[in-house]
């Protein structure tokens, strides 16, 4: 990796055992003088452009493309925020299931979790935005701009109430001791596979557009349908363990880079921030000296 290439140097005290003496010193990399864009520079979105990591691209290869060189693949990196690549890069396509398989095994396409769809009401208006996780009995209810109310809650569509008298074949009217709270002109009582609409209600008996077709007995449970509810399809999936992990591993393929035309400016910032200062281990801009603790210590 070439970023090693921009480290400076320092010179520590050997500890190799053909050491020739307590002189002998190695020069190796600082690997703990470390760099990373400035923070006003992250927040300036004009600098950076938005990019997709391909199918089984590798750092390299996204600096070949958008710097023209694969030496910049350590700018890659450090420009689109990654402090551990093996975490935050995204895996090929062929990798990550190898992976999901090795880490899911046979409850690989069991359902991890449970999300919303997107809902919009009749005005193109956001009801509910899809993604969000939720129960897998997530309920939601809006009303649209007529007034009309959409629901996945079946208790909100249908209610139930108790015959207390009998109703006879081919009646268009049941009779009723005490009215029931709840039922309302323009609901529909289910009869059979069919719905007949409430056409008005008296103390007495309940009024029907058309006649019924099954005999009501008294204690008989008369479910109803609300004519302004309107019920919706259920705005919850289930995500797989494999979806979960192929959403994941999309989400660390949008990057932010640095623009092409910037580089050689953030070159220039990062070279002056890892050279070193004028101090007693400096020896030059790139290279310090470690003290010889052989011949310091008592």
């Amino acid at each position: 990796m070439t970023y090693f290439r921009e480290l400076p140097n320092i010179q520590y005290q050997s500890f190799l055992s053909d050491k020739q003496s307590s002189q002998d010193y190695l020069l190796v990399k600082n690997i703990f003088r470390r760099c990373k864009i400035r923070d006003d520079l992250n927040n300036i979105l004009t600098l950076f452009n938005k990019y997709t990591i391909k199918d089984g691209y590798r750092p390299e290869l996204v600096a070949l493309e958008v710097y023209g060189s694969v030496e910049y693949e350590w700018v890659v990196i450090i420009t689109s925020g990654i402090t551990n690549i093996r975490d935050q890069w995204p895996l090929s396509n062929k990798d990550l299931l190898d992976y999901c398989e090795r880490l899911y095994g046979d409850t690989l396409y069991d359902i991890h979790h449970y999300e919303t769809v997107e809902i919009r009401d009749d005005k193109d208006r956001l009801i509910l935005p899809a993604g969000n996780i939720v129960n897998p009995d997530f309920k939601i209810s809006y009303y649209d701009s007529f007034g009309a109310l959409y629901t996945n809650n079946t208790l909100l569509k249908t209610y139930s109430v108790t015959s207390t008298e009998e109703a006879n074949i081919g009646s268009s009217q049941i009779p009723i001791r005490t009215f029931k709270s709840g039922i309302s002109v323009g609901d529909f009582l289910f009869n059979g596979e069919d719905k007949i609409k409430v056409t008005s209600i008296n103390l007495q008996s309940i009024n029907l557009e058309s006649e019924i077709s099954v005999n009501i007995s008294t204690g008989d449970n008369l479910v109803f349908d609300r004519n302004f509810v309107s019920t919706i399809e259920n705005p919850v999936i289930g995500i797989s363990n494999y979806e979960y992990e192929i959403k994941k591993n999309n989400d660390k393929s949008l990057i932010y880079i640095l623009k092409p035309e910037y580089l050689k400016e953030i070159l220039k910032d990062i070279r002056r921030e890892l050279f070193y200062d004028e101090s007693s281990q400096y020896i030059d801009s790139q290279t310090i000296k470690t003290e010889n603790t052989r011949n310091t210590l008592p």
